[in-house]
C-alpha cells in the first residue's frame, strides 16, 4: 500500500503557503480495490474553501514522475554541472577583480583589533581591567575569526585546468549516483530529493481555457554533489513547468 508521496513535506500551495500533501485515498475507478492517492493543499483538505481557494488535486504518481523528471533534466546532467562550473569560475574571477582592494584592508584591521586585544589582556594582567573588558574580548576574538577567515577566501588560489578537469570528471561520476538514488525508493528518493531542494516546492494552481493545472516553482542547489564551495543553482527567471492534469 501507498503511504506516501516523494513531494510530500518540501511542497507549499501557492494561495496560502500551507504544506501540499497527500490527500485522497479513496477506491479508483468501479472494481478496483486499490486507492487513489493526490497531492493537495492540507489546508484546503483539512478546512475548506473558507480558508483557501486551492481545492485542485493531481494524481500522487503523477507529481512524483513530474518531479523527478526535472530534477534530472534541471540538475542531474553533465552539461548543468559544467555550467556550475563555468559560473563559479567567472563570479570568482570578478569577485577577486572588484575586491582586489579587500585583503589589504583586512590585514589592516586585523592589526587593529589584534592590538587592542592585547591591550586588553595587558590591563587584566596589570589587575586594571573593568569587568566590561573580558565581554570585549570575546566580540574582538569572533571579529578576528571572521576577518582572518575571509581573507583565507580571498587569498585562496583559483584552480588549475587540470584540476578543473578533475573536478568535472567527478561530478559526472556522482551524477550517475545521485540519479540511481534518486529513483530508488521512496524514502532515499525523498532524502536525495531533499538536499537538492533550496528551499520549498510551490504548486500553483491555474485554470485556462477549462485546463486546470499546477505551476511548479523551486530552486536547486547542486552543493550535495560540489560539496563546499557550492554555487547555487536556481530556476532560470520565469521557469515554470507545467504538471499534467
Amino acid at each position: 500500500m501507498i503511504t506516501n508521496s516523494l513531494p510530500t513535506g518540501f511542497c507549499e500551495c501557492g494561495v496560502c503557503a500551507h504544506n501540499v500533501t497527500m490527500v485522497g485515498g479513496r477506491g479508483g475507478s468501479a472494481g478496483s480495490r486499490h486507492p487513489t492517492f493526490y497531492c493537495g493543499c492540507s489546508y484546503y483538505a483539512n478546512r475548506g474553501r473558507t480558508v483557501c481557494a486551492n481545492g485542485y488535486r493531481v494524481r500522487m504518481e503523477d507529481a512524483d514522475a513530474f518531479v523527478l523528471s526535472k530534477v534530472k533534466e534541471l540538475v542531474l546532467q553533465p552539461a548543468a554541472m559544467d555550467y556550475v562550473i563555468d559560473q563559479a569560475m567567472q563570479r570568482l574571477t570578478a569577485q577577486r577583480r572588484d575586491q582586489a582592494h579587500l585583503p589589504k584592508q583586512l590585514e589592516a584591521e586585523l592589526r587593529k583589533e589584534r592590538r587592542q586585544r592585547e591591550n586588553f589582556l595587558a590591563l587584566i594582567g596589570a589587575g586594571n581591567a573593568p569587568a566590561s573588558v573580558m565581554q570585549r574580548i570575546g566580540e574582538l576574538d569572533a571579529s578576528i575569526a571572521r576577518r582572518e577567515l575571509r581573507l583565507q577566501e580571498l587569498q585562496t588560489e583559483e584552480p588549475s585546468e587540470l584540476e578543473l578537469r578533475r573536478l568535472r570528471s567527478m561530478l559526472h561520476k556522482k551524477l550517475n549516483e545521485f540519479e540511481a538514488l534518486m529513483h530508488g525508493d521512496v524514502p532515499a528518493a525523498r532524502q536525495a530529493l531533499r538536499k537538492l531542494l533550496a528551499g520549498r516546492i510551490e504548486f500553483r494552481p491555474e485554470e485556462k481555457n477549462g485546463d486546470r493545472r499546477y505551476h511548479l516553482r523551486w530552486a536547486m542547489t547542486v552543493k550535495p554533489l560540489i560539496g563546499d564551495g557550492y554555487i547555487e543553482l536556481a530556476s532560470p527567471r520565469g521557469f515554470e513547468p507545467r504538471l499534467p492534469p
